[in-house]
């Protein structure tokens, strides 16, 4: 009888020790677990919920975990938290922002374990990171990102603006010269030629005119570019963020290769404008690249194709460069991998566009190659601003390359 206490008492104190590190665990987690019935409602919090919202575990337990959620993400989780349940979710939920008991939201990473036929947890189990310094992280590297494609285009910028703004400042001249000379006639023996003002004078109106508006629109596009957005999709022409793109980036451009587009009827998007505006002129520049890398005195030709394809927003952007080498396709999209020289190429532009379109948009960015003779990428957006899709294999084929 004593042996079989023994034993007994080695069980309970296994089982206790057990309890204390699986409870310390829990308590220095920097992740937050909840679990909850099919329902939604609290049965378990783990102690780490105190620093990660500022909240006793206690005070959940028997309280909606949907109550947690800011009030935009609520009918988001709650179909989450359904499907899952009816067993027709993976299981993975998209970043929620948690209330903290300051007040203020914390965005957390949720992902689900489906335990409700487990005898001992008999629940959803909901798994949280805060992961909001590494969004803010994330936010000020795309932003600088951007800064530093704004910097590599300025030169290019600015001569463009310069073209107009020297005929504008030539005719207002002129103008102010015709117009003294109208109210002086006496100052020129000749007088006023009023045959050749008739003549000229409506010429620079409307040539001026049209330089006010070319310096307009190229400043309104560098402001949608350059704006730093928000965390909140917005609805989005991506056909204006093409034209907008081929402005910024027309110096770039000109150079090496003509431009056509075919832009296609498209709703207006759910996404991050400034985002989109980012991916579209890394690639458009890229094509211009691989143009001026094909080693011929050909001017090349860079195709942008916009249209709807089922729930999705497909661009296109067709060059007729030198292609991507087969041994490095598969590198492509990797941080800091390029094959330009240094001071040309950081590896960071299509990597973020990988990023940004795959993991901030749901959508996914392939391409086709065929070394030689040109690429296409093609990016494709939920047009609802949803979506689970990643980025397709890349291929190394005949491109649908313009001729």
């Amino acid at each position: 009888m004593a042996t079989v206490n023994r034993h007994h008492d080695s069980d309970a104190a296994s089982l206790a020790v057990v309890a204390d590190y699986l409870t310390a665990l829990m308590t220095k987690s920097s992740d937050l677990v909840v679990v909850t019935d099919d329902q939604g409602v609290i049965t378990y919090a783990s102690p780490s919920v105190q620093h990660i919202l500022g909240l006793s575990d206690t005070s959940l337990v028997g309280t909606r975990a949907r109550d947690l959620w800011h009030p935009d993400d609520k009918p988001k989780t709650a179909g989450h938290l359904a499907r899952f349940v009816a067993r027709t979710s993976p299981g993975a939920i998209a970043n929620v922002r948690a209330r903290h008991n300051d007040g203020t939201y914390r965005i957390t990473e949720v992902t689900m374990t489906n335990l409700l036929d487990d005898p001992v947890v008999g629940g959803i189990v909901l798994n949280a990171r805060d992961i909001t310094e590494r969004i803010e992280l994330e936010s000020q590297l795309m932003h600088a990102q951007k800064l530093e494609s704004v910097g590599q285009l300025a030169s290019g910028i600015a001569h463009e603006i310069n073209t107009p703004i020297q005929f504008i400042g030539d005719n207002v001249r002129f103008l102010g010269d015709a117009f003294d000379g109208l109210l002086h006639p006496g100052a020129n023996a000749d007088g006023a030629d009023t045959d050749y003002l008739e003549a000229e004078v409506p010429m620079a109106i409307e040539q001026t005119l049209e330089g006010i508006d070319r310096v307009a629109t190229i400043v309104r596009a560098m402001k949608a570019f350059g704006h730093p957005g928000t965390d909140e999709k917005a609805p989005t022409d991506l056909n204006e963020a093409v034209r907008n793109t081929l402005i910024v980036a027309n110096n770039t451009v000109k150079h090496v290769a003509d431009v056509t587009t075919d832009l296609g009827d498209l709703p207006r998007v759910w996404c991050h404008p400034g985002d989109i505006n980012q991916v579209l002129v890394n690639l458009v520049v890229n094509a211009a690249h691989a143009i001026a890398d094909n080693g011929t005195a050909e001017r090349g030709h860079i195709a942008v194709r916009s249209y709807v394809d089922g729930t999705d927003a497909v661009i296109e952007v067709t060059d007729t460069g030198c292609g991507i080498d087969p041994g490095v396709a598969g590198r492509v999209f990797e941080p800091f991998f390029t094959t330009k020289e240094v001071g040309r190429g950081t590896g960071q532009g299509l990597s973020l566009a990988y990023v940004l379109v795959t993991k901030r948009h749901g959508g996914s960015i392939s391409f086709v190659s065929a070394p030689g003779k040109g690429t296409t990428f093609t990016v494709r957006l939920p047009i609802a601003g949803t979506g689970t899709r990643r980025h397709d294999t890349p291929s190394i084929q005949e491109a649908a390359c313009p001729a």
